[in-house]
């Protein structure tokens, strides 16, 4: 501890780089863990176990006639909603929601008898019955009060006056901490009908754990026009976020290992400084393995305080980000995400157990060296470049047999791992055959520069860990800027061909647009899909219908289709289906496929595969003369018409008392808008990548101040024989720079290889889509540029401050 005030700053460095990365796993751990909490205690709003729906097969709206009939019948589960979408406005008519809330009616009297029942037969579980008494109290409050969850009630200020965009008022609203009321406003449909007029019946939902046995009576007991659809439940809900999940831990493990190589790189300096006093102790009898162990103690005791530090900053990062992750989630798996409930000691001993894995993996190389420098071992042996060319061909093997056989993405994962360690060994190996061949080609007169490039080979040897690091931030940075950009363009020309009207018109529930045009008696031609929920394997899926005119077909951006697809379309007898579909259930091209449609099933043969990104569901295009004239219709409809007789219908809406600059949108507009939301949503990873080649380019800081020691007596020598100290800095940055410039070269293609796995093998697997990985040019030249100038700024201040000494003192330090 006497040598603490000396290398307080190595300490340090070694310290916030541990602090670092136990900061970011225990943040992503407390996120996973409120999110899986709360997708474990999923129900549907205020029902219990809601699992199965039911749906009319010959039309796709309900009745309230239907659902009298089917609670006659003795179907006790079911349970009748109402809902409307809107956005929500204070008493001086200002918005305060960005997006439309749900506001959802619910038949209270059907809930309280089921909950009565249940209990009375003693079928409800403990926990079940704790949250029926909650449910129970609600239901009998639901006369004259609406439900929210307390982010919601935050957000809405609900102690003032709400309303709809048409003027109506809300009721007075009470906070519900159940975890998956989500972004909705519940009430009794009573009290919903008396607010908002007589609504169709949207949903009606069975409630409870039903058997096989009771799910037979209850069909059997359905009138023919009505059937059951089973609903995705909590654990499909919780597969679906899997990616979500693995994509936040595999993140924070990555900043962890990087942390590592700071680590890494901060002991080589505590030792380095501490070689003197430890070899003095050597030769006063204490024993190697006696020093070694002092050294990894005192790293272990720094990692104990270092994650009380860590965790407690974690669990403040998560909790100052829980808004903005309950936002997503909700809007994404609708429900809702609390991080109150932390156990700080289980969280400490998960952090400083993944904390002691990893010290005693980076001090490895630091203690070997250690080691050797004791024990009077020689530094000067063979880099072993042919061991580390045949590690680079095995892990290049491994990786085409984990490719083979990637079924999952952990499997992936192991992949994109192997290759980057493939990559590793491959520039390892190849350091010294290239630096060689550069020093075979440089001309006789330039013997400085030929001193360099053999001191560059001298270099690789000693900085192998600091090179690869920053091989992995390049290779990683090229990777996901190629994603990423890929990506926007492949939206970009995805959404220019699908935006083939001039407008588009986002209507409400409450509105009929197509009836106010004909009334005006506007030119504008009308484009509304009719659209239902179907289930195919025991999945939902979304079948909707697609214009078969050849201006629709060729809005459709397809990844493959039969040469006669438009005709076969156009007869009735072909269906579109999106990737998602087809990968989710290996459908393959020219397939007949069975399609729940209306009062029956009817076969079609699948003519193209379509890409659809972003959409977590299967869908299937049909063409409109399929649908029964009385399906359900989108609320989203295509305009085609001149800006004059868009301008009249945007005067009427206004008239209406309906806010059309958040309703009617041009095309430019719609794909302004999505590009904008696109950057938005990216913008992390650009941090995320810079903050990578930062830690990269410090690990290779670091390494420099470790090697500048070991270079001293050259450099002293170098400038007692004239040559200037400005020619030394010069000759050691490009010692450097053309080792990052080789490691660029490696990381180009390994990089593009890293995009392409993301694409046809993470986002493939993850999310059931692809699309064409776009290789810019211009993309890797900036990505390239931007790395190798942070570098060089890094890199050149240790070079100034070793090189600014004055020469005598240097002379007497040989000495």
């Amino acid at each position: 501890m006497q040598s603490y005030p000396s290398s307080w700053l190595r300490l340090a460095l070694l310290c916030l780089a541990l602090m670092i990365g136990c900061l970011g796993v225990s943040a992503v751990l407390v996120i996973n863990q409120g999110a899986k909490q709360s997708f474990a205690q999923q129900e549907q709003a205020l029902f219990p176990l809601v699992g199965y729906q039911l749906v009319a097969t010959s039309t796709t709206i309900l009745s309230k006639t239907d659902y009298a009939h089917v609670r006659r019948l003795g179907v006790i589960e079911a349970v009748a909603l109402s809902s409307i979408s809107t956005i929500l406005f204070d008493a001086q008519h200002h918005p305060l929601t960005e997006q439309p809330v749900n506001i959802t009616g619910f038949d209270s009297l059907a809930v309280l008898n089921y909950l009565a029942t249940q209990r009375v037969e003693g079928k409800l579980t403990p926990r079940q019955a704790e949250q029926s008494e909650l449910r129970v109290e609600l239901a009998k409050r639901s006369q004259t009060r609406a439900f929210v969850n307390p982010h919601l009630y935050a957000q809405l200020q609900a102690g003032n006056i709400l309303t709809t965009a048409q003027g109506q008022s809300l009721p007075q609203l009470q906070q519900v901490n159940l975890a998956t009321m989500g972004y909705d406003i519940v009430m009794d449909i009573t009290l919903f009908a008396r607010k908002f007029g007589p609504t169709p019946i949207s949903e009606i939902y069975l409630m409870g754990d039903i058997t096989p046995q009771r799910l037979g009576d209850i069909r059997r007991l359905l009138p023919a026009h009505l059937r059951i659809l089973a609903l995705p439940g909590p654990e499909q809900n919780a597969g679906m976020s899997a990616s979500f999940h693995l994509n936040l831990l595999a993140m924070a493990l990555l900043m962890f290992v990087v942390c590592l190589f700071i680590v890494m790189n901060a002991c080589q300096l505590l030792i380095m400084q501490r070689l003197p006093m430890l070899k003095v102790l050597r030769q006063l009898g204490i024993s190697r393995l006696t020093i070694l162990g002092g050294q990894l103690i005192e790293l272990l005791l720094l990692a104990c305080l270092s994650a009380v530090v860590g965790v407690y900053l974690g669990v403040a990062l998560a909790l100052y980000l829980a808004p903005g992750i309950q936002a997503t989630l909700e809007s994404l798996y609708r429900v809702s995400v609390g991080f109150s409930e932390v156990s700080y000691l289980s969280l400490y001993v998960q952090v400083l157990l993944l904390s002691t894995v990893g010290i005693t993996l980076a001090a490895l190389l630091p203690v070997k060296q250690l080691n050797q420098a004791l024990s009077h071992a020689d530094n000067t042996s063979p880099s072993g470049r042919l061991w580390f060319a045949r590690l680079a061909w095995l892990t290049v093997v491994l990786a085409a047999i984990a490719l083979w056989c990637s079924q999952t993405i952990l499997v992936s994962f192991l992949t994109i791992a192997l290759l980057i360690l493939a990559g590793c060994f491959a520039l390892i190996a190849c350091y010294p055959y290239i630096l060689n061949r550069v020093g075979v080609l440089l001309p006789d007169r330039w013997p400085l520069v030929h001193w360099s490039v053999q001191h560059s080979l001298w270099l690789s040897g000693r900085s192998k860990i600091a090179c690869c690091a920053f091989f992995i931030a390049l290779m990683s940075n090229i990777g996901m800027n190629l994603m990423v950009d890929s990506f926007r363009q492949a939206t970009h020309d995805w959404l220019n061909q699908r935006l083939t009207a001039n407008y588009y018109l986002y209507q409400s529930d409450e509105q009929d647009v197509p009836a106010t045009i004909k009334r005006l008696q506007l030119d504008i031609e009308v484009v509304q899909r009719f659209e239902q929920t179907a289930q195919y394997a025991g999945l939902p899926i979304q079948v909707h219908s697609h214009p078969s005119a050849a201006v629709f077909l060729g809005a459709l951006k397809t990844q493959i289709k039969l040469p006669q697809a438009g005709a076969i379309y156009g007869a009735g007898q072909g269906a579109y289906v999106n990737q998602q579909f087809a990968l989710r259930h290996e459908i393959t091209l020219g397939q007949s496929l069975t399609v729940p449609l209306a009062a029956q099933e009817r076969v079609f043969q699948v003519v193209g595969v379509t890409y659809d990104y972003g959409n977590p569901y299967g869908q299937i295009l049909l063409p409109p003369q399929v649908f029964p004239a009385d399906s359900k219709r989108a609320n989203v409809l295509a305009l085609y018409g001149s800006d004059q007789q868009i301008g009249v219908l945007h005067q009427a809406l206004e008239q209406q008392g309906f806010p059309p600059k958040k309703q009617l949108y041009s095309a430019r507009q719609l794909l302004d808008l999505s590009m904008a939301t696109f950057e938005r949503t990216f913008i992390i990873t650009d941090s995320l990548n810079l903050v990578t080649l930062l830690v990269a380019a410090t690990s290779l800081a670091c390494g420099i101040i470790v090697l500048m020691q070991d270079t001293r007596p050259q450099l002293t020598l170098l400038r007692a024989m004239g040559v200037s100290r400005r020619m030394l800095q010069g000759l050691s940055l490009g010692q450097f720079l053309l080792l990052c410039l080789i490691a660029l070269a490696f990381a180009i293609p390994f990089g593009i290889l890293l995009g392409w796995l993301l694409i046809n093998l993470v986002n493939k697997q993850a999310f059931y889509w692809t699309y064409p990985l776009h290789i810019s040019v211009s993309q890797i030249a900036v990505v390239s540029a931007l790395s190798l100038a942070l570098v060089s700024v890094i890199i050149l201040l240790p070079l100034l401050s070793a090189n600014n000494r004055p020469l005598i003192k240097d002379i007497r330090w040989l000495n």
